[in-house]
C-alpha cells in the first residue's frame, strides 16, 4: 500500500500527537515511565530522519538557538564542578531542555492537535482531583480524620508536591479560560466540563494551601482582566469575571482554616521577626540571604553544575542554620538557584529564554503562552521547579509546544 507524501506527514504527525498524549499523561505517573515515553518520542525523530532540518531550523530560531546555548552552560558548569556525580545527575535531569527543543522546533503538528493536548492535560488534573477528594472522603469517613483533604496530606494521596500540582492546576484553569474565551471548543458538554474543572481546581489549590500559587492565581486572573477591559474594550466582561473569581478564592480561604493560618503566618511571623526555624516565609528568607552570598562570592561563571547544594551546605553551617543543616535546601528560587550555579552569564540566558517569548506572545496577543510564562515566572520565586523532574517535564514540554506550534510562524516552519 502506497501513501501520497500529504498522507505521510499526516501519519507521521499522528504518531507525534500520541506519544506526547502519553508524555503529557506520564506526567501524573511516575518519573521512569516519564523517561521512558521521552526515550520513545526521541526514537522515533532518529528515524524518521527529522533532525536532518535542525541546521536550517536552528539559523533562523532565536528560541531555538537560546534553549541549546542554556543547555550548553550546563555542560560547561560540569567543567569546573568539584561534584562530577551530582553536576552529571543535574544534567541527566535537564535533558528535556534540550530534547524538547530539538525535536518539537522540527516536526510538524497541527495546532488543533496542539488543543487536544492540552485539554488531555486538563482531563488528568481533573481525575487527580476528584481522586484524591474521593479517597479523602472515604478516609474520613473509616477514620473520622479530615487532615487528609489539606495541605501536603491530600496531595500524598496522588503521589505529589502539592506546590507542583496546584501549578499544574492553574495552567489547566488558564487552558479552559482559554479555550472557551478563544471560542476552541463551543459545544456545551466542554463548557460544563470547563465550568465544573475551574471550581474543582480552585478548591483544590486552596485546599493545598500552597501560598505562592494562590498569589499566582489572584495576579493572573487581576491581569487577564485587565487585559478584557483594556484591550478587548470589554469592561463588564472583565470585572465580572475578577469579581466572580477573587471573590471566591477568599470565600474559601475564610472557610479552610488551615489555609487562612498558613496565610497570615506569611506577614505576622515576618513581622515579629520569629525564628528562621518557624516559618515557611523566614526560612526562604534565610536560604535566599545565603544564596545571594555564594552568588557575590562566584558573580561571573557560578559553582558549577553540580556544587549549589554543597556551597549553600557551606553557609548553613557557617550561620548554624538548623534546618540547612539537616536537610541541605537548595535555594528555593530558580532565579537564585540559576546564579549559583552558571553566575551572571547563566542568568542572563535564562532571564532571555523566558522574557523572549514573553515579550513576542504579547506582542503577538498570544494569551495562552503568556500566562503559562508568567504563571511560571512568579511561581519560581519561591521554588525551584528546574531542579525536579516533574517541574522540568512540565516546562519544557509545554514551553517548546506552545512556542512551536502556538506562536505564529515568523519563525523556520519545522519540517514536514
Amino acid at each position: 500500500m502506497t501513501f501520497t507524501i500529504k498522507e505521510k506527514e499526516q501519519r507521521l504527525s499522528s504518531i507525534y500527537f500520541y506519544v506526547l498524549f502519553f508524555i503529557i499523561i506520564s506526567l501524573f505517573l511516575s518519573v521512569k515511565i516519564s523517561s521512558i515515553s521521552i526515550i520513545i518520542l526521541g526514537a522515533i525523530w532518529l528515524l524518521k530522519g527529522n533532525f536532518k532540518s535542525l541546521p536550517k531550523v536552528f539559523k533562523a530560531n532565536i528560541f531555538l538557538q537560546l534553549s541549546i546555548l542554556f543547555y550548553f552552560i550546563h555542560i560547561l558548569g560540569l567543567l569546573y564542578s568539584e561534584d562530577l556525580r551530582a553536576g552529571t545527575f543535574s544534567l541527566e535531569k535537564r535533558l528535556s531542555f534540550l530534547i524538547f527543543p530539538l525535536i518539537l522546533s522540527t516536526i510538524s503538528i497541527e495546532k488543533r492537535e496542539v488543543y487536544r493536548l492540552l485539554v488531555v492535560f486538563t482531563v488528568c488534573c481533573f481525575f487527580c482531583c476528584i481522586y484524591a477528594l474521593g479517597l479523602a472522603s472515604i478516609l474520613l469517613y473509616l477514620k473520622g480524620d479530615n487532615k487528609y483533604f489539606f495541605l501536603q496530606a491530600i496531595n500524598n494521596l496522588i503521589n505529589f508536591h502539592r506546590v507542583y500540582f496546584s501549578l499544574y492546576l492553574l495552567f489547566s484553569i488558564f487552558i479552559l479560560f482559554y479555550l472557551w474565551y478563544e471560542g476552541i471548543f463551543t459545544n456545551l458538554s466542554f463548557k460544563i466540563f470547563a465550568v465544573l474543572s475551574t471550581a474543582v481546581f480552585t478548591v483544590f489549590i486552596i485546599l493545598s494551601g500552597s501560598r505562592m500559587i494562590i498569589i499566582d492565581y489572584i495576579l493572573c486572573v487581576s491581569i487577564f482582566s485587565i487585559y478584557l477591559m483594556i484591550l478587548k474594550k470589554k469592561v463588564l466582561n472583565g470585572l465580572v469575571f475578577s469579581s466572580i473569581l477573587i471573590a471566591a478564592i477568599f470565600v474559601l480561604i475564610s472557610n479552610t482554616p488551615k489555609t487562612k493560618n498558613l496565610l497570615k503566618d506569611v506577614y505576622t511571623n515576618l513581622q515579629s521577626g520569629n525564628s528562621v526555624e518557624q516559618t515557611g516565609p523566614n526560612l526562604r528568607l534565610s536560604i535566599w540571604k545565603y544564596s545571594i552570598e555564594v552568588i557575590k562570592e562566584n558573580p561571573v561563571f557560578g559553582v558549577g553544575t553540580g556544587d549549589a547544594i554543597a556551597e549553600l551546605k557551606k553557609k548553613y553551617i557557617k550561620y548554624n542554620f538548623t534546618w540547612g543543616i539537616i536537610w541541605p535546601y537548595d535555594a528555593h528560587n530558580d532565579y537564585l538557584q540559576t546564579a549559583i550555579c552558571f553566575g551572571t552569564i547563566g542568568l542572563i540566558v535564562f532571564l532571555m529564554l523566558l522574557g523572549k517569548p514573553f515579550f513576542q506572545s504579547l506582542k503577538e496577543r498570544k494569551l495562552l503562552l503568556s500566562f503559562f510564562l508568567l504563571m511560571f515566572c512568579v511561581a519560581m520565586l519561591s521554588e525551584c521547579f528546574l531542579d525536579n523532574q516533574k517541574g522540568i517535564v512540565f516546562f519544557s514540554i509545554f514551553y517548546n509546544l506552545l512556542i512551536y506550534h502556538y506562536l505564529p510562524k515568523n519563525l523556520e516552519e519545522p519540517s514536514h
